[in-house]
């Protein structure tokens, strides 16, 4: 019986381990059907190894280098980690610089750049500048570029240029990823001496970006928008934010942008007066590509040294059109071109001038223009400029009554007939529309004519009537640059004796008035 006993527990074993088999497998089905989640990696480390097969994403942070081998210091490429210093020639000590940035990793925290340049001689610091808040998306990029406003380089010194590119991170210890790049360059420069506001000299023009980066791209100290590839703006957090309470964190603008120091602390950085943005708009792109202004337009300036009050206006030559002032701050200036402005002409290559009260005037040149207010308005065709037929003699050219239309006459008398027309081609006056005579702006949209040549047609004992050529029009000819009449006249022959027609004489008239519709700048003359 013992062994029945045996089998009966083995039975039971079996039985157990089957039930315990079954559990299992059923746990580890469960255990499947779960997701499976990635460790959270300890602040400021390393993510730790991935366990139990489960894969971790690589952390995704800004990698931003300078993509382009050098920093193009006045217009010259000077090489990173040069032996020997590049010389760099320029006719003012304020040389600009700019160098192509690139986000090569992913997204993730902002990032701010860290700007020193210093002479190797005595260690004093023309430059030392962080520019925070800024993001770019992977694989986007710009150009930074500055105008050298302030530097007030020595001509025959050595400076050592440092970009530190991912500085942010370094100091947040978040990532090390920084790259720290360096230059040397010696400065001949001050052929002509520095740029003070009021003096006139030539403003530093930057250098072109290579094919292929973002047209926006560039910035100039103190400017509200940093333009790139889908940018985005966030403010920086975490350990060395408060070192980033005084940035200006904006909304990027349509096509994207980045926030850059607020104008005051600009200022508080370099308060060289200048001009470093209207509307937005950097100084470096207002002297490439300028900006359309027109009455009603806004001007939003901001930059440095506007002091308490003044004036500001745009001129351009004899041309000057004032700015009415809506607020004006010593780092900030609106003001607005009056709506009702008119007597004042189209003209392009303009200045913006801000006068502070009791300091030099400002001013910022470039392709920027004006474009005054339209009108439609009916003009009389300048008698002086006519070109006139010499059928039927010189005219008598004079005005309407109202100013608005131009008549010319003719009248003479011929023995015994008026002279033969074999048609009506040399019966033609016209005016000139070319630039030589038309005012910039103004196009001729139509013209009034009025035939007033007798038309009596008639043939009895004392007189003969005829009018001579078809038709009477008026005609702007845009390929001949002119405005074109065809005139008709009339011959009237008076018989000396009844019903001869030899020894008589013949008056030869003709008459008409003509006006043209012309639209162009409100309030001025057409007509050079």
């Amino acid at each position: 019986m013992q062994p029945i006993k045996n089998v009966r527990l083995a039975t039971q074993g079996i039985a157990a381990v089957m039930l315990f088999g079954i559990a299992f497998v059923a746990g580890a089905e469960q255990m499947r059907a779960l997701p499976r989640t990635a460790p959270a990696p300890a602040v400021n480390a390393v993510p730790a190894p991935a366990k139990s097969n489960a894969v971790l994403a690589p952390a995704l942070v800004p990698n931003i280098v300078i993509d382009g081998g050098g920093i193009t210091i006045g217009g010259k490429l000077v090489p990173f980690n040069s032996a020997t210093p590049v010389s760099v020639s320029s006719s003012s000590c304020n040389i600009p610089f700019q160098f192509p940035l690139k986000n090569t990793g992913g997204k993730g925290l902002g990032f701010t750049i860290s700007m020193k340049m210093k002479s190797e001689q005595n260690q004093s610091s023309v430059l030392d500048t962080n520019l925070g808040g800024l993001t770019l998306a992977p694989g986007a990029s710009y150009t930074e570029t500055h105008n050298g406003s302030g530097l007030n380089l020595v001509s025959g010194t050595t400076y050592n240029f440092t970009v530190d590119t991912d500085f942010e991170h370094n100091m947040r210890k978040d990532v090390s990823r920084g790259h720290i790049y360096s230059v040397r360059f010696t400065a001949n420069c001050g052929s002509t001496p520095p740029l003070t506001p009021g003096t006139p000299g030539t403003t530093p023009t930057p250098v072109q970006r290579p094919p292929g980066q973002s047209m926006g791209g560039g910035l100039r100290m103190g400017s509200a928008l940093r333009p790139g590839s889908q940018p985005s703006v966030q403010p920086p957090q975490g350990r060395g934010a408060e070192k980033h309470s005084t940035l200006a964190h904006a909304q990027p603008s349509q096509g994207g942008g980045v926030a850059m120091l607020n104008p005051d602390v600009a200022c508080a950085n370099n308060s060289t007066p200048r001009i470093s943005t209207i509307n937005g708009k950097k100084s470096a792109t207002l002297l490439q590509s300028g900006i359309l202004f027109q009455p009603g337009s806004k001007l939003d300036i901001a930059g440095c040294g506007f002091g308490p009050g003044g004036q500001a206006y745009l001129n351009a030559g004899d041309r000057t059109v004032p700015l009415k002032i809506d607020s004006w701050k010593d780092s900030h200036v609106v003001a607005k071109i009056d709506d009702a402005l008119g007597g004042v002409p189209d003209f392009g290559m303009l200045t913006v001038y801000v006068k502070p009260n009791s300091a030099p005037v400002i001013t910022l040149a470039g392709p920027s223009s004006f474009r005054a207010a339209r009108e439609t308005a009916q003009w009389a065709l300048p008698p002086a400029l006519g070109k006139y037929s010499k059928v039927y003699g010189a005219p008598k050219v004079s005005l309407s009554p109202d100013g608005k239309s131009t008549v010319v006459e003719r009248n003479t008398r011929y023995t015994p007939f008026c002279p033969a027309q074999k048609d009506q081609t040399e019966m033609v006056d016209s005016w000139p529309t070319d630039s030589a005579h038309f005012n910039q702006g103004f196009e001729v949209v139509g013209l009034n004519f009025q035939n007033m040549t007798d038309q009596l047609v008639n043939d009895d004992m004392n007189s003969q009537g005829v009018v001579v050529g078809s038709e009477a029009r008026a005609q702007h000819e845009k390929s001949k640059n002119r405005i074109a009449v065809t005139f008709q006249g009339h011959s009237s022959y008076s018989k000396l004796q009844g019903g001869v027609e030899d020894n008589g004489y013949s008056d030869c008239t003709s008459r008409y008035s003509v006006s043209v519709k012309i639209t162009g700048p409100r309030g001025i003359s057409p007509f050079k």
